[in-house]
């Protein structure tokens, strides 16, 4: 983590937190991982509460005995002990915890229909509309006011009470202002879900089950694979920040001067490919070299003045030659193998091939209709460009980003350790050889 130290990541007090939570939020769903492996087994399942599920639904195993249907019993009443057992597990921490929760501090005073009608009065040029030639209407932004003033009493309320307990674990308090600095760093989109009193009481009571299983974690014993999970997380989550930091919110749109400057220098590259629609015959190859002498005998034949599909229903082994060998969707040129995709497009609409061979086959194809490549204008292959450019660009600050940490981690191979260590584990791999 040298990286992260050296461009001041876990320094910043943002990041510090986000860590916090991040270990906390994985401690507790490890505790919550390894009691679920140790009781919800197919063994806690007693065969009384067997029994008794089968006495009390006797009408869907008409027929059956209890005997000859105990197992899907038993995945049943495991299924419905899986659903029930964490709910119920964190009702028993907080009653063996001594849990005090204030809800009540929670509470904001609402925002009033008068006082939401009255900013909207007061604030005309918020409300302009893009072109600035009109305003939106108060029905259109009465939930957007709502919500703006509902975070202002909120701020305002919490701020004077932020350092009251809002709920105690075992003596260890969580305060009110410990909870805003929590909801504040939500996504603004959860934010406005957890807006009321009801759904704050929620996200506080998901916090107190994390407080409680982070409590259950610390009494449990650290591994080293637990403490290389906990680091490799870590890793992954510094990598994360400097990643949105150094590329992500370094990342621009390319102007229409870089775009229409890439769209003349590479001009070939945005054409629409020729294409064509076309009838076939297609005849196997056999060994003793009949195929060939019936494709020839049908190019023979369509020389001579023979009609195409006539020809394709006489001879064609393709499941189309009833229909006289007719493609009807449009064929590109570039999408076939090289022997197809010239015989086909050397051919002007209506000319018929030569004898292809290619594959398992013989062909002779004719050409209904054709159009040549076409070259796609500026605004046509503008799209194209944008994300072109934005992905090369994307690439190259991540290879500053990555060029930047080697030299701050002041790496250096030495060429003699990594040939030995070449050759140590070609001699493994050749020993495995000899093995199999």
């Amino acid at each position: 983590l040298d990286w992260a130290e050296k461009k001041g990541l876990t320094n910043r007090e943002d990041v510090k937190h986000g860590l916090s939570d991040l270990m906390g939020d994985a401690s507790a769903m490890e505790v919550l991982s390894s009691v679920h492996q140790e009781e919800i087994t197919p063994d806690s399942i007693s065969m009384v509460e067997i029994q008794q599920y089968y006495e009390e639904n006797k009408e869907k195993y008409p027929g059956k005995t209890v005997e000859d249907v105990t197992e899907e019993i038993r995945q049943i009443l495991l299924a419905k002990k899986d659903a029930e057992y964490i709910p119920e597990y964190i009702t028993k921490l907080k009653e063996s915890a001594g849990l005090e929760f204030n809800a009540e501090l929670l509470q904001v005073p609402e925002v009033t229909s008068q006082e939401i009608r009255s900013y909207y009065e007061a604030n005309p040029k918020e409300f302009q509309t893009e072109d600035g030639n009109g305003s939106r209407t108060f029905e259109e932004v009465r939930q957007e006011i709502s919500d703006k003033l509902t975070s202002q009493v909120m701020e305002k309320t919490y701020s004077l009470r932020e350092g009251e307990a809002l709920f105690s674990v075992h003596g260890r308090r969580y305060t009110l202002g410990d909870f805003y600095r929590e909801f504040q760093e939500l996504p603004e989109e959860y934010r406005k879900t957890f807006n009321t009193y009801e759904k704050k009481k929620e996200l506080v009571e998901q916090l107190i089950a994390r407080e409680l299983l982070l409590e259950e974690q610390e009494d449990g014993s650290d591994t080293d694979e637990k403490n290389h999970d906990m680091e490799e997380l870590k890793i992954q989550y510094l990598s994360q920040i400097m990643h949105q930091e150094e590329v992500d919110q370094k990342l621009t749109e390319a102007t229409e001067e870089e775009m229409n400057a890439f769209y003349e220098e590479n001009k070939a590259a945005f054409q629409f490919p020729a294409k064509a629609k076309i009838s076939f015959i297609w005849i196997g190859k056999t060994e003793d070299g009949k195929g060939k002498s019936r494709a020839d005998e049908a190019k023979a034949q369509l020389d001579s003045g023979g009609d195409f599909a006539e020809t394709a229903k006489q001879y064609s082994e393709d499941g189309g030659a009833e229909q006289g060998g007719v493609m009807e969707e449009w064929l590109y040129q570039g999408h076939f193998t090289a022997e197809i995709d010239n015989a086909i497009f050397s051919l002007n609409a209506g000319e018929i091939s030569p004898v292809v061979e290619s594959g398992n086959g013989y062909y002779i194809f004719q050409v209904r209709e054709k159009e040549e490549k076409t070259q796609m204008t500026f605004e046509e292959s503008k799209d194209t460009i944008a994300l072109y450019l934005k992905e090369k660009n994307h690439l190259e600050l991540e290879q500053e980003m990555e060029t930047g940490i080697l030299k701050d981690a002041n790496l250096v191979i030495y060429d003699s350790t990594l040939n030995r260590m070449l050759k140590e584990n070609d001699k493994e791999n050749k020993a495995e050889l000899k093995v199999l």
